[in-house]
């Protein structure tokens, strides 16, 4: 079975493409019973080459071209290693397609390693596709024929700031295939240096963090290692970061939230407010931004404020330094951190304040470079970025900032040091509902 996106339809029907769906050919089955698996086993890169290979055919019976394991120019070197090599060309493609540079020659390139669960492929007009390994009976692959039907995905114009699924390739075994546009590496957040580039950033992956909670998609992996920008160069591994800086500054970079193999998908009459579930979930993902959700001893946790507690971490550990120019991004980490999860902004809240953000930052003020420290202090001492601020701001926005913790809070931090309460404290709080 083949489920395609309806964008993606339109495209292959004016292109008048043809293909045998349910020819002879044949896929094999993974090297382990899960995909999930490969995460502990991980099968070597030369096993996982010969699995890909081995799907060629059916892959190519269903619009997808795998890149050439050896470069396509003869003479060709029989010492050569076997790897993935760009091809010779790549279609231009509108958003959500990414950006294409080519700074290699795909005759000399260096092949390209992806992870044991990745593969990479041309469609039939020639447009670069991620190809990726799921297993069909887990939450990933429901949240993947989620966001097929999601058709804001595809506005230019919005923004949408997730990754979208162009099909989901069924195989007669427990896993499948989702096919994904190519988009380029992490983005370089501490080379963002003018307050333009930050809101930008900002803005993409609130409106993902927004349209995936709208879904009752909880990501619950929020981190840069799950994030893309929409430059990408398939000849290369390496990047041209004076290049690269180049983009970030002509305003074309967009930035999307992506891989959800730690995610759930809730019932869609799911509050984002007062959603509980297990706190023993919210260890699923070791991101460095994880908020302080269950750190008294907590049996529950809300997964949709944990997500934006994340992203406020991470907001504030790289850029706490351009409230001196944007002295609203103060209120804003507080009310995406604060330990209060009543008033914690949901992502469209957090979303709607950084817009009016935006719109109160001069022009003189957006394009300008600023010299920025990440620092993890600022996740414990907020007063690093309230103090940068204009004079007379924090008390005009003292209502934003996050209240310090109550004695009870403070003594309760100091037996869970004690060992061995930890599960007792949450026990007792689990039978009170505390």
């Amino acid at each position: 079975m083949v489920i395609y996106n309806e964008e993606n339809i339109d495209t292959l029907a004016t292109g008048h493409i043809e293909w045998q769906i349910d020819g002879l050919t044949s896929i094999p089955n993974i090297p382990y019973p899960r995909v999930d698996d490969f995460g502990y086993k991980s099968p070597g890169y030369w096993d996982m080459l010969d699995f890909w290979q081995k799907c060629r055919p059916w892959l190519a019976a269903r619009g997808y071209t795998l890149y050439p394991e050896r470069r396509l120019v003869p003479p060709s070197d029989p010492r050569e290693c076997a790897g993935w090599f760009a091809p010779l060309f790549s279609t231009p493609a509108p958003f959500p397609y990414a950006t294409c540079v080519r700074k290699s020659d795909p005759h000399r390139g260096r092949p390209r390693m992806p992870p044991s669960k990745v593969a990479w492929a041309q469609d039939v007009l020639h447009r670069d596709i991620v190809l990726k390994l799921i297993d069909i009976d887990s939450p990933e692959y429901g949240i993947y024929q989620t966001l097929l039907r999601c058709k804001e995905l595809w506005n230019p114009e919005r923004s949408p700031g997730v990754l979208p699924p162009l099909a989901v390739l069924d195989t007669p075994f427990r896993y499948s295939i989702v096919a994904m546009p190519m988009w380029g590496d992490h983005p370089p957040l501490r080379d963002l240096n003018s307050v333009a580039n930050i809101f930008q950033f900002m803005h993409c992956v609130l409106q993902g963090l927004t349209v995936l909670h709208a879904h009752r998609i909880a990501h619950r992996d929020i981190d840069t290692s799950n994030m893309l920008i929409n430059r990408y160069d398939p000849t290369s591994e390496s990047t041209d970061k004076e290049a690269l800086a180049e983009y970030i500054n002509s305003g074309a970079a967009r930035y999307c939230l992506f891989d959800f193999n730690l995610s759930i998908q809730l019932p869609p009459d799911t509050c984002l407010r007062s959603c509980r579930r297990p706190a023993i979930e919210s260890v699923t993902a070791l991101t460095s931004y994880t908020p302080d959700d269950i750190a008294l001893g907590q049996p529950f946790y809300n997964p949709f404020a944990f997500d934006v507690g994340c992203l406020g971490n991470m907001f504030r550990y790289f850029y706490w330094g351009a409230a001196s120019a944007a002295p609203l991004l103060a209120p804003l980490f507080d009310m995406m951190t604060t330990h209060d999860l009543a008033r914690r902004f949901t992502a469209g809240e957090a979303l709607e304040f950084l817009d009016y953000a935006w719109s109160q930052v001069p022009e003189s003020v957006r394009n300008a470079p600023l010299s920025l420290r990440a620092s993890f202090y600022s996740r414990d001492r907020p007063d690093m970025y309230w103090s940068i601020t204009p004079t007379g701001f924090e008390d005009q926005w003292s209502h934003y900032k996050t209240p310090p913790r109550s004695t009870t809070a403070y003594i309760l931090s100091h037996i869970l040091r004690i060992p061995y309460a930890w599960p007792l404290v949450t026990l007792v709080r689990q039978v009170l509902n505390i």
